[in-house]
Order: C-alpha cells, then sequence, then structure tokens
C-alpha cells in the first residue's frame, strides 16, 4: 500500500508488488531477480530475471519502463497497458500472452519477444539485430513506427499494418499480414501465409523476398525482388520498380492477377 522509490544503485532478490507506486529517482535502473505484479503502478525503472503478472488489468505509466530478460508468465491479466517502454534483453523466448496495448516503446533488444495474446502498438517498435519480434496473435500496428535492424516474424493469426511505416524486415512464416491506410515498409519476405490489402490501399516495400504463400494485395517494390522458392499464389497486384531475380519457381494465377513491372 506504500510506495517504494529507487535511487542510485539497487538490486533486488524478489520484489512483489500488490499495491501502490514503484518509482526512480533518477536515470539508473533498479534490477530485481524476480518481479510478482499483482497490483499497482509501475512508473520506475525496473530489469527482472523472471517476471510474474497476475491480477486484472496492468499499466506502465509513462515514467515506468519493464525490461525482462527471462521468463514471463500472465495469469488472470487483462490487459497490459505500455504507456512508457517495454524490453525484452535477454537469451531465449519471452512470452506475453496477455493483451498488450502500447503507446510506448515496445524494444526487442536481445533474444525472441512473443506476442501471443493480441493487442494493438501506436507508439515506437524497436528490433535490434540481437533480437527478433515474433507476432503469433492478431495484433495491430496503427500509427506505430518500427526500426531496427531485426526481424519482425508473423507466425500466426493476422496482423494489420494501418498507417504504419517499418524500416525493421518483416516476415511473413504462417501468419497473415494486411495493409490498411499508408504503409511502408523496407524488407517484406513472404515465405507461407497471405499478404492482403484493404481498400485501395497498395503498400510500398524497398525490397521484396517472395519464396512461398499468396500475395493477394496491392504490393509495389521499389527496390530489388527476388521470386524463388516452390509454388506461390497471386490474386493481388505485384508492381515491380526496380531489379528483379526470377529463379524459375512457378506463380499460380487467380482472379485480377497483375504484375506490373516499371
Amino acid at each position: 500500500g506504500g510506495n517504494l522509490d529507487f535511487e542510485g544503485t539497487a538490486t533486488l532478490g524478489t520484489l512483489s508488488l500488490a499495491n501502490g507506486n514503484v518509482t526512480t529517482t533518477d536515470t539508473n535502473t533498479a534490477d530485481v531477480t524476480a518481479l510478482e505484479w499483482a497490483g499497482g503502478n509501475l512508473n520506475g525503472k525496473v530489469k527482472a530475471t523472471s517476471t510474474s503478472l497476475s491480477g486484472g488489468n496492468k499499466t506502465i505509466g509513462s515514467a515506468g519502463e519493464l525490461t525482462v530478460s527471462g521468463t514471463l508468465t500472465t495469469t488472470g491479466v487483462g490487459t497490459i497497458t505500455n504507456q512508457g517502454k517495454f524490453s525484452k534483453n535477454g537469451a531465449g523466448v519471452t512470452d506475453l500472452g496477455a493483451i498488450f496495448d502500447s503507446t510506448g516503446t515496445l524494444a526487442a533488444d536481445l533474444g525472441t519477444l512473443k506476442l501471443s495474446g493480441g493487442g494493438k502498438a501506436s507508439g515506437n517498435v524497436t528490433v535490434a539485430s540481437t533480437g527478433k519480434l515474433d507476432v503469433a496473435s492478431a495484433y495491430t500496428f496503427e500509427g506505430a513506427t518500427l526500426a531496427g535492424t531485426g526481424d519482425i516474424e508473423l507466425t500466426a493469426a493476422t496482423t494489420k499494418f494501418k498507417n504504419s511505416t517499418s524500416s525493421a524486415k518483416v516476415s511473413v512464416t504462417g501468419g497473415n499480414l494486411d495493409f490498411e491506410g499508408t504503409a511502408t515498409l523496407g524488407t517484406l519476405s513472404l515465405a507461407s501465409g497471405n499478404v492482403t490489402t484493404t481498400g485501395t490501399t497498395t503498400a510500398d516495400v524497398t525490397a521484396l523476398e517472395w519464396a512461398g504463400g499468396n500475395l493477394n494485395g496491392k504490393l509495389k517494390a521499389t527496390g530489388n525482388t527476388t521470386i524463388s522458392g516452390g509454388t506461390k499464389s497471386l490474386g493481388g497486384e505485384l508492381t515491380l520498380d526496380g531489379n528483379t531475380t526470377w529463379t524459375g519457381s512457378s506463380i499460380a494465377t487467380s482472379g485480377n492477377a497483375k504484375i506490373k513491372n516499371e
């Protein structure tokens, strides 16, 4: 029920937050071996090796930062709202199984952060070369900016990019990707699954790597395009505005399929 404030160097074994507030006075981050968060507010900077969330909705305040390096469990959690920063920084996979809505910063710095509970991000998303963001649930990036040299992999359900831009690589390996409104990507890799567009949207990508799956939307590749692998299908419109390497793999067409070379 009270308040806990960290200042300077702080290291704890287990931090249990059931009510009240956790804050930090300066720019330092408190290191804890285990975080048990059942209630209260996180408005400080905390890094946890293992994290357990329970008991309803959770909010990371605008001044809060939660960095997870190991396991994360969610029991009875409704929605996690991130107004500050949520980071994955540790080897292996951390599975975020609750609804995750982020207006702040979402970062995968080291290891894999898996989003399996759905939600929406409208702030900044960064994926380092040593990190990966695995989107394995119905998720929407709306008005978001995605950056970094790592990989955003769509493995299940449908991920929507709505009025969002990404300089990070986006790989569709089993899920579905839908573009709506203004959409610009760096590299799009399609190995399995579907790519669609809502309405009259044409998604612009700098580079396209197409090895499998179905392209049923409107896509324009302004840089290098590589078409390889096994059978794939085109039911939408693909505009090639750069160098294209096609290694002989077949493309099945249907509906209003169209390939344009500009």
